[in-house]
This record gives structure tokens, C-alpha cells and sequence, in this order.
């Protein structure tokens, strides 16, 4: 499947993305209208900026197959507050959750990479007429991190080693 390939806005409640696409072209469901997304088992990356932008995003299942989240994959999915990152995860690639507001992250024993700005970024509130850090307020991190990129979490975040 190639980039953009879902590029255009459209409505739809749930995409499933089946076991046997594999190869996904980077932004391929970006800023589209899902609020579900469910990845079956035995896909192992998310492409690159690959479900980014979705802002009605509410409900996101990851296999347990899932590897590499890779950069941008899911940012400013401005409506996702939750998600659960899988035991088999290894990789998740710069500002690949940047501008989602999840509530708190525990990052899987086997994440040997965190990307800059990870699970970080800032989004107009139109109430105050500013911007403000969107990102987990708890992120919880394994020990066995081997590389951590710049300002992986909102400044503010309570960040803590299992």
C-alpha cells in the first residue's frame, strides 16, 4: 500500500487493519475520521506517520505481535487518552504519540528505544488562548533502555523506572 493512501479525510467509525498488510506506506490512514482502530495479530510496525492525525481516534487495540512503532505513527491523535503498549514492543520512533493526550504510559520490558519527543508536544486550548504540554503525566519507564531521545515526555510528567 502506498504513502497517503488514505490521505483525504473521510468517515468511517472502525478500521481494522488485517494481519496480512504487512508493508503500509507512511501516512497510509493519516487524518482520517476513525475513532477505532484495531491492529490484528501478527502485524509488527506501525509506518511511519502511518495512523497520525486521526483527531476523532478514541479507541486504539495493538496485537501483541507489535514491534516498532515507528516515528510520528500515532501523532496528535488529539482524542486518544489511553492505550496499551504490547510486551513484544521494541522500538517507538521519535514523536510517535507527540500531541496525544495519554494519561499515563508504562513502557514494555523489551523497549530498547524511546525516539525524541516521544510521548510529548503542546496543543492550542482555545480557552486560555495558549498553548499547553499535552503528553502521559506518568510514564514508566523499563530498565532495559539502551538509547533515550531528547524530551521524550511533557516536562511536567512524573517519570519513574520499574
Amino acid at each position: 500500500m502506498g504513502s497517503n493512501s488514505y490521505a483525504e479525510p473521510w468517515e468511517c467509525d472502525t478500521l481494522v487493519i488485517p494481519a496480512g498488510l504487512q508493508d503500509w506506506g507512511d501516512s497510509a490512514f493519516a487524518n482520517t475520521k476513525f475513532t477505532t482502530v484495531e491492529v490484528e495479530e501478527g502485524i509488527e510496525k506501525l509506518a511511519f506517520n502511518g495512523l497520525a492525525g486521526i483527531g476523532s481516534l478514541t479507541t486504539l487495540t495493538l496485537p501483541t505481535t507489535l514491534k516498532v512503532i515507528d516515528g510520528h505513527a500515532l501523532s496528535a491523535d488529539r482524542e486518544l487518552t489511553q492505550v496499551e503498549l504490547p510486551d513484544a514492543l521494541e522500538f517507538i520512533g521519535p514523536s510517535a504519540f507527540s500531541q496525544v493526550p495519554l494519561t499515563s504510559v508504562q513502557i514494555p520490558e523489551a523497549v530498547s528505544f524511546i525516539g525524541g519527543n516521544a510521548f510529548a508536544g503542546k496543543i492550542y486550548n482555545s480557552e486560555i488562548k495558549g498553548y499547553v504540554n499535552v503528553g502521559p503525566e506518568s510514564l514508566r519507564l523499563n530498565g532495559n533502555l539502551k538509547d533515550v531521545g531528547w524530551a521524550i515526555s511533557r516536562p511536567d510528567a512524573e517519570i519513574s523506572a520499574v
